[in-house]
């Protein structure tokens, strides 16, 4: 269940939300439930899962089934130099790390769920 902060007045809120496993994150949904309610101003989002790479780029896929393709995150002002995160998790998975927590901002391009990712640090898979 989730919880949600505001400061008062501002109608801006912090809303953290835990899912369990084996929910499936789905932007798209996200937007939908919420419609009308509030703007979505941004989605943060740590997730574990395990990393395949094809010719579009990286993705994630987690335990319920969400598929969120990979990015490094984009400059936040013209003196910001985001780190290569997408590089890490590359050179890892030809050393065989393959399953990660990767934290950063969701967002939804036109057929794809994608974080710009913060961080990211290879883990161990959770036995079943």
């Amino acid at each position: 269940m989730g919880r949600g902060s505001y400061k008062e007045g501002s109608g801006i809120g912090t809303y953290p939300v835990t899912l369990p496993e084996s929910a499936k994150f789905e932007y798209t949904m996200l937007e939908k439930a919420i419609h009308r309610r509030y703007v979505i101003e941004r989605v943060q989002i740590r997730i574990e899962g395990e990393i395949t790479r094809d010719d579009r780029g990286a993705w994630l896929t987690t335990a319920g089934g969400s598929r969120l393709l990979l990015k490094n995150r984009p400059k936040k002002d013209d003196k910001d130099t985001p780190p290569d995160v997408l590089a890490k998790v590359v050179e890892a998975l030809k050393a065989g790390r393959t399953f990660w927590r990767v934290e950063g901002d969701a967002t939804v391009s036109k057929d794809a769920t994608v974080v710009r990712l913060e961080s990211a640090e290879a883990v161990e898979k959770k036995k079943p």
